[in-house]
């Protein structure tokens, strides 16, 4: 008989929404069926009749408990697992949660508050000792999680959020001694630094440009860093299929992180995008399951020190990693075994 998953929708955020619909994809792949509770009434595909809308928890117990063919609980947060607690004591239904960063961690380096961080924590570790199960964004992370919580990580998945560009979509040609910088300018994504590290590496003959939805501040930050803006181009994308065709003509592109635990256990899908238009990637060792990556297979340059700016030659094989190491297939059997 044909399992059938409860995938437990809290906010339809895009960025949110957009990587918990992969997850449903996997899911469905590998043979369960996936009923979607919305908590909003907002209008999401419904093709298959399989989107349930509530407007509380308390309804959606009861949607829940009326339904028998339920067998596993897919929860986006900690949060929501708590709140699912009676489904787990009622129903006995196995909760898997997933994982997308380390909450206490981040909210302290937002606020700088020491009480909510330990409050915060607490609420972590009761999400993590409900749980069944977890997917967690990176191995790096799932690392993290069972030195954190020792007792509380039972059975888990490393699946990150895959590249959805195709071969198709890809550029055949290379622009010689390319950069590209693709994202947004917020402080976390360290454009400023990836600006004096361009300033730095950079010759008479390089290109680079940068794809982001913030042109202007984008150009007041590169004009105030470099005099020479030659080659550089700087430029917004709004249309995601065009992105693969004109990511995918570049060499190498930009990832730079500060180390912090937030870094330390995320999945920028900026790098699975790189690699998935076989663009080689200048990083920094404070994302490690990547920087293993990089180096292991010399897809790249791993910045393990301010002063090392040698890079690699172009390895022109970041697609085939991607290819080796991304199968859609080997995350699907991953979601067959934790969800058995």
């Amino acid at each position: 008989m044909q399992k059938t998953v409860a995938v437990v929708v809290w906010h339809t955020i895009p960025a949110i929404w957009y990587a918990m619909q992969k997850h449903i994809d996997l899911m469905k792949e590998a043979g369960y069926k996936v009923k979607i509770f919305i908590r909003t009434k907002e209008a999401i595909s419904n093709e298959d009749g399989l989107i349930f809308h509530y407007t509380s928890i308390v309804q959606l117990y009861k949607m829940i408990n009326l339904d028998r063919s339920i067998n596993v609980l897919w929860s986006p947060d900690v949060f929501v697992t708590i709140l699912l607690l009676g489904q787990r004591f009622f129903k006995h239904k196995k909760i898997i949660t997933w994982i997308q960063g380390t909450l206490p961690e981040e909210s302290y380096m937002r606020n700088k508050d020491k009480l909510r961080r330990t409050v915060l924590y607490w609420i972590e570790a009761m999400g993590f000792k409900i749980s069944n199960g977890f997917i967690f964004v990176s191995k790096s992370m799932a690392e993290f999680y069972r030195k954190k919580h020792p007792f509380g990580v039972k059975k888990s998945a490393a699946i990150p959020c895959l590249s959805d560009f195709k071969e198709s979509q890809l550029s055949k040609m290379k622009i010689p001694n390319s950069f590209v910088y693709i994202g947004g300018l917020a402080k976390w994504q360290c454009f400023e630094k990836t600006i004096d590290l361009y300033a730095r590496i950079k010759d008479e003959n390089s290109v680079f440009h940068i794809i982001t939805l913030d042109v202007d501040k984008a150009k007041d930050i590169v004009s105030s860093k470099l005099q020479d803006l030659s080659n550089i181009k700087i430029y917004a994308i709004k249309e995601r299929n065009r992105v693969p065709e004109i990511l995918s003509q570049f060499e190498r592109g930009f990832l730079i992180r500060e180390n912090s635990p937030v870094n330390y256990v995320s999945s920028p899908i900026k790098f699975l995008e790189y690699l998935s238009c076989n663009v080689d990637v200048i990083m920094t060792n404070a994302v490690p399951s990547y920087a293993n990556i990089v180096e292991k297979y010399e897809i790249g340059t791993v910045l393990d020190r301010e002063d090392n700016f040698n890079l690699n030659p172009f390895s022109g094989n970041a697609k085939q990693v991607y290819d080796k190491l991304f199968s859609k297939g080997k995350f699907i059997e991953e979601y067959k075994r934790i969800l058995d």
